[in-house]
C-alpha cells in the first residue's frame, strides 16, 4: 500500500496521500563572502545537460554546498556528485516520496518505508534549475510534518503542514532566494523569480541581499476569487490562516493551475481517498485474525470514522474514484 507524495518548486503536486519558523529575513552573503568560481553569464541561460551539472552549479555557493551535504548525509552518499543518483529530468520540478506501509495479517503489525527522489524540469536553464534544486533538496531532506494515516489530520491541518512546517513550501521558497541571492552577489547574474522576497540592501553591506520570509508566507495565502471556495473547505479551520486574502495570487501550484491553499484542498482529498481505500483493504485483510493488536484495530477503526465516512467504515473494501 503506497502513497505518492510530491513537493514542487514553485508547484506543489501531492498524487495521492503526502512545512514553523517565525516570520523574518535570511541574509545572502556578507561582502566579504569568497567569490565562487566565474561562470561565463551565457551558461546559465542554456539548458542544463544532466543533473550532475546542476548539482555542481549549486554546490559553487555556500548555502548550496551547505543543503547538497545535507543531501549526503540523508540518502546516505559518500560525495555529492553522487545526488545525481536520486535526480532526474522530467515534465515538472518535484519531489517525489513514496511512502509504502507494509502489513502483515497474520501478526497484525506495520511497517513503513519512505522513498525519496528529485525530479527537474528539463530543458529549462541552468539558472532555474539551480533555483529548482536548491527548493527540491529543502523538501526532500526534511521529514514530512504530518501522517497521511492520522485519524486526525483535517483540511486545515494539512494545509498549514505543507506551508507552514520545517521543510514546507515556505521554507522552500526562502532557501531557494537565498541561494539566488548568492548568485546575484557572487556572479552578478539577475534572478528574476526571486526580485519580490529581496528585502532592502544591508545596511551593514550594500552588496548584501536579504530574503523577507514575511512576504513569501503572505503570498502562499493570497487567493483571489478561490477566497469563497477554499473559505468553504476550511470553515473553523479559517482561523489558522489568519493572512488569507482574497488578493489576487502571486504563487500558484504548477499542477494544480490554482494558489496554493486551494491547491492542497484538492490533493488532501485524493489523499483521503487513496489512504481509506487502504485502510478499508487492511480492515478486509485482519478481520477474524485473533492475532491483530488491538492497538492497531482501534487506530485503523478511528482513523475510517475520522476521515472515511459511510462508504468505508461499513465494510467497502474499495471506492470508485470521482
Amino acid at each position: 500500500m503506497s502513497i505518492v507524495q510530491a513537493h514542487g518548486a514553485g508547484a506543489y503536486a501531492v498524487v495521492a496521500a503526502h512545512a514553523v519558523a517565525s516570520a523574518g529575513t535570511v541574509a545572502g552573503p556578507s561582502a566579504g563572502a569568497s567569490a565562487a568560481p566565474s561562470l561565463q553569464s551565457e551558461i546559465w541561460g542554456e539548458p542544463a545537460r544532466e543533473p550532475l551539472q546542476v548539482i555542481q552549479t549549486l554546490k559553487l555557493f555556500p548555502a548550496g554546498k551547505k543543503m547538497l551535504e545535507s543531501g549526503v548525509r540523508y540518502w546516505n552518499l559518500s560525495s555529492t556528485d553522487e545526488l545525481a543518483r536520486v535526480i532526474r529530468f522530467g515534465g515538472v520540478s518535484k519531489t517525489d516520496a513514496v511512502l509504502t506501509r507494509q502489513y502483515d495479517p497474520e501478526t497484525g503489525r506495520e511497517s513503513r518505508k519512505r522513498e525519496v527522489s528529485i525530479i527537474l524540469k528539463s530543458n529549462q536553464a541552468l539558472l532555474d534549475g539551480v533555483l529548482d534544486l536548491a527548493h527540491e533538496l529543502t523538501h526532500a531532506t526534511s521529514e514530512p510534518g504530518w501522517d497521511p494515516y492520522d485519524p486526525t489530520l483535517t483540511v486545515g491541518r494539512y494545509i498549514y503542514a505543507l506551508l507552514e512546517s520545517s521543510g514546507g513550501e515556505i521554507d522552500a521558497v526562502q532557501f531557494e532566494c537565498q541561494v539566488a541571492s548568492e548568485i546575484e552577489t557572487l556572479q552578478q547574474i539577475k534572478t528574476k523569480r526571486c526580485d519580490r522576497y529581496f528585502a532592502e540592501k544591508s545596511k551593514l553591506a550594500a552588496e548584501t541581499l536579504s530574503v523577507d520570509r514575511s512576504r513569501i508566507q503572505k503570498d502562499f495565502y493570497r487567493i483571489g476569487r478561490w477566497s469563497t471556495y477554499v473559505k468553504g473547505k476550511l470553515k473553523d479551520e479559517t482561523k489558522l490562516f489568519p493572512f488569507l486574502s482574497p488578493m489576487n495570487p502571486e504563487l500558484y501550484s504548477a499542477t494544480g493551475r490554482a494558489p496554493y491553499p486551494a491547491a492542497l484542498i484538492q490533493e488532501y482529498e485524493e489523499l483521503n481517498r487513496v489512504a481509506c481505500r487502504n485502510a478499508a483493504t487492511r480492515k478486509a485483510q485482519s478481520r477474524g485474525i485473533a492475532s491483530v493488536s488491538m492497538s492497531t484495530g482501534t487506530k485503523n477503526s478511528e482513523f475510517m470514522a475520522n476521515r472515511c465516512g459511510n462508504a468505508f467504515t461499513t465494510g467497502s473494501s474499495s471506492r470508485t474514484s470521482d
